[in-house]
């Protein structure tokens, strides 16, 4: 911040900016009251809204670095950056651990994309494909983004232009634009008025630009041939004088689909993982808790329906529902807290969720805390809080190979569960990645004699689609984690080779198969699960077979039975009784009144 904007703040404004400078310079985020609004507020004796007005405008003003947590946490990005010695930050963070991994290890390389929900998970792909398209000598290459509405493709060709000033592809000074192709549509003849728009667009701009065609495919097809023609004929013959091309459909049309090398495809709501369903309810719920000033809170029932309810504008769909809600909840409650129940939810989410939470479940209201600690990787964590535990007794002594892969194997059945049964995944692509982890399994029971439960080659097929979930998963000390994982694979190829060197041959046929890289964790835990299946007399007598058409059928089946096993435990022999009983006596009526009607 230059000395002359700084004159320009009013007293109570320059009193602020001068407090971030001082508690920023030496911050300590173990200790972080101080970057609350409340507390400034506090100290400073400004009314809390006050204090509130005044961030917002020097977060416009690019001075902030803004974490969206609860309590919302304020920093001055400059004395961050000097402190730090990190040249550029991100304004917004979702968490203060990203922040914290970019000023202790640099901006990292998909920083911008950070904050997208699902980006190492359901956009995987479609980020690393923005990626791409950014950075393909010499001068990259045009990207399409194909999604139904609401998918957030406008949001992921924003990210993608401030990706390439982040990587300095393009200068600071790089402008993004947007053409609303949808404004001319098909019906138009000739398409002029798009053509006069596109060639207004391309004129103004340069090769630093970005132009974001918003969709194209509702063009009339000669209008999109014409616009693909000067693309690929004309645009490369005039080198750096034209802005980046983005286009955004629906559905990729012919035009494009032999043209564009580099198509990235969004998923919609309904495909993506239940965690970032979850996020994305935390977010929105959190946006509106800012809006209004007032703490949110949402019931467990009304929960549940936002998560089940079939959003069809997809996640644009699902932030307007939340704002309705939290409007209707508003008008109810003027003063303090505002709760998100069952009858504030609008119509159609209420009426299309037939399926409510089973009677008795705790519908309790949530706040935005309890909400937050749903959504984190919170069973990844206690999975890699156990391979801590364990394997600190391991290499101490106190505990065996065999027992540590045991133990390791037992928690990775529960996590197994998880993945499978809540948090799944509809996305067709994870069938042909299951099709070939099953291949890859036959191959390693030719060659080692070890066969894989089916239920291990589904979650080795998601462990592929998600990438190294679990390397995102790191706590803060990651480091030292690292180095206790390395210790920990030295061991097990040290008192278990033959496991190892099958899990290796394994991971490595999975990484010439999908380019898919696994860390030592991968490595660890998979030694850990084949050294239990190898170990002699460690075979599971078999109580029944069940044969089906398609290898997860049946895995499913046997998964669904033992589940349903601690559920019968529930009930005395007398209760299955009685139940047994009340059951063949409605047989009996049902009968009787059959026979009767004949």
């Amino acid at each position: 911040m230059t000395m002359a904007n700084l004159q320009k703040l009013n007293p109570t404004q320059q009193e602020l900016y001068n407090y971030l400078e001082q508690q920023t310079g030496q911050v300590n985020f173990e200790v972080l009251q101080p970057f609350t609004t409340q507390e400034m507020g506090a100290v400073l004796h400004i009314s809390r809204n006050t204090v509130s007005q005044y961030l917002n405008e020097f977060f416009k003003e690019g001075w902030m670095v803004k974490i969206n947590t609860r309590p919302v946490y304020y920093f001055l990005r400059e004395t961050l950056s000097r402190k730090f010695n990190v040249q550029t930050l991100d304004s917004e963070y979702e968490d203060l651990q990203f922040l914290q991994q970019d000023l202790n290890h640099g901006r990292r390389a998909d920083s911008c994309f950070a904050g997208v929900i699902g980006y190492h998970l359901s956009l995987k792909s479609a980020v690393e494909k923005c990626r791409v398209a950014v950075e393909y000598p010499p001068t990259g290459l045009p990207l399409v983004l194909a999604g139904e509405k609401g998918t957030g493709k406008r949001l992921l060709a924003g990210k993608t232009w401030e990706y390439a000033k982040e990587k300095q592809v393009v200068p600071a000074e790089s402008r993004f634009a947007e053409l609303d192709c949808a404004m001319w549509g098909a019906a138009e003849p000739g398409g002029t008025g798009f053509a006069a728009s596109f060639k207004r667009r391309l004129e103004a701009g340069t090769g630093s630009d970005f132009l974001y065609l918003h969709g194209f495919d509702q063009l009339e097809s000669s209008v999109q041939a014409e616009a693909v023609r000067f693309l690929t004929a004309v645009l490369p013959e005039l080198g750096a004088k034209y802005p980046r091309l983005i286009f955004g459909v629906q559905t990729v049309p012919p035009s494009l689909k032999n043209s564009v090398p580099v198509q990235a495809e969004l998923l919609p709501l309904r495909s993506r993982s239940l965690l970032e369903k979850k996020r994305l309810i935390y977010r929105f719920l959190m946006q509106e808790e800012q809006r209004i000033g007032r703490r949110v809170q949402v019931t467990g029932q009304a929960y549940q329906m936002l998560m089940q309810y079939p959003y069809e504008r997809n996640v644009g769909q699902l932030e307007q529902v939340i704002r309705t809600s939290c409007t209707n909840a508003y008008s109810r409650s003027r003063d303090g807290d505002i709760c998100i129940g069952l009858p504030v939810l609008p119509d159609a989410v209420f009426e299309s969720c037939l399926l409510l939470p089973e009677a008795g479940a705790q519908n309790r209201a949530l706040t935005l805390d309890d909400l937050r600690e749903d959504c984190g990787f919170e069973r990844e964590h206690h999975l890699l809080e156990e391979i801590r535990e364990q394997g600190r007794l391991y290499l101490q002594g106190s505990l065996e190979c065999a027992g540590f892969c045991t133990r390791m194997v037992h928690r990775l059945e529960e996590y197994n569960n998880y993945i499978l049964f809540q948090n799944k995944i509809a996305d067709e692509r994870i069938k042909g990645i299951e099709q070939g982890m099953l291949r890859i399994s036959e191959r390693i029971h030719e060659l080692y004699g070890v066969g894989f439960p089916n239920s291990f080659i589904l979650m080795l097929a998601r462990w592929v689609y998600f990438g190294n979930v679990f390397d995102d998963a790191l706590p803060e000390d990651s480091a030292e984690m690292q180095q206790l994982v390395a210790d920990l694979t030295e061991a097990v190829r040290r008192d278990a080779p033959y496991s190892f060197a099958v899990a290796s041959d394994l991971l490595l046929m999975v990484q010439n198969t999908t380019d898919v890289h696994f860390s030592s964790i991968g490595i660890l835990m998979i030694s850990a699960f084949v050294e239990v299946l190898h170990r002699p007399g460690n075979k599971l007598p078999v109580q029944a077979f069940i044969i089906c058409h398609g290898y997860a059928t049946a895995s499913i089946i046997a998964d669904v039975y033992f589940q349903s096993k601690k559920w019968v435990k529930k009930y005395t022999t007398w209760q299955w009784i009685g139940y047994v009983i009340l059951l063949l006596a409605m047989a009996v009526i049902f009968t009787w009144i059959e026979t009767k009607n004949k």
